[in-house]
C-alpha cells in the first residue's frame, strides 16, 4: 500500500482541506476527489517543512487547495518575518536615539 492509498483509507476519498486554503467551499470543505495527492495539514511554508511530517499528520489535497493552502502559508511565513524583522530593527533606532535598556 502506498503513502498516498493509506492516506485516503484513514481520511476518505475527497479533499480534506476543510477550509484551510482559503477558499470559500459550500459545504465547508472542499469535496473534489479528483487528482489528490497526501500533503500536511496544515500546509508548511516551505518544502522541507512540507517533508518532514509523519504519515498521521498527512491528510488528501485536491490541487488547486494544495496550491491555495501553500500560498496562504507563504505569505503567513513572509509576514512574521517582516515582523520579525522590524521588532529586531527597533533596538537599532534605541540605540542611537539613546533609549536602549
Amino acid at each position: 500500500m502506498t503513502l498516498l492509498q493509506a492516506v485516503l483509507t484513514r481520511c476518505g476519498r475527497r479533499c480534506g482541506c476543510e477550509g484551510a486554503c482559503g477558499r470559500t467551499h459550500p459545504t465547508g470543505t472542499c469535496t473534489s476527489s479528483r487528482d489528490l495527492t497526501a500533503a500536511p495539514y496544515p500546509a508548511r511554508a516551505t518544502d522541507a517543512q512540507n517533508a518532514n511530517v509523519q504519515p498521521g499528520d498527512l491528510r488528501p489535497w485536491c490541487g488547486p487547495c494544495w496550491d491555495h493552502a501553500r500560498g496562504r502559508a507563504c505569505q503567513d511565513a513572509a509576514a512574521a518575518r517582516q515582523q520579525q524583522m522590524e521588532k529586531g530593527q527597533q533596538s537599532l533606532f534605541d540605540l542611537i536615539s539613546g533609549n536602549a535598556a
